[in-house]
């Protein structure tokens, strides 16, 4: 039973990879969707800028954070 279980994991799993794939072309044009950071930097340009206007200089300080992640100090 374990290897039937992990079996259909494996194959899950393939599937979700298979799915993930981004389009060469996609990515070269990047700068196109401003709301999805296809690579590290943005895009290939690398300059981690993004157009999207929805937080300004105006309205900034009313951010709030969302969720907190804390990691075990050493």
């Amino acid at each position: 039973m374990k290897r039937l279980s992990a079996a259909v994991v494996f194959s899950c799993a393939g599937v979700v990879a298979l799915t993930a794939q981004v389009p060469s072309q996609r990515l070269v044009e990047a700068e196109k969707e401003p709301g999805s950071w296809l690579t590290y930097s943005g895009g290939y340009a690398g300059q981690r800028f993004s157009s999207l206007d929805q937080i300004t200089v105006a309205n900034v300080g009313n951010l709030k954070p969302a969720w907190v992640y804390q990691v075990a100090g050493n």
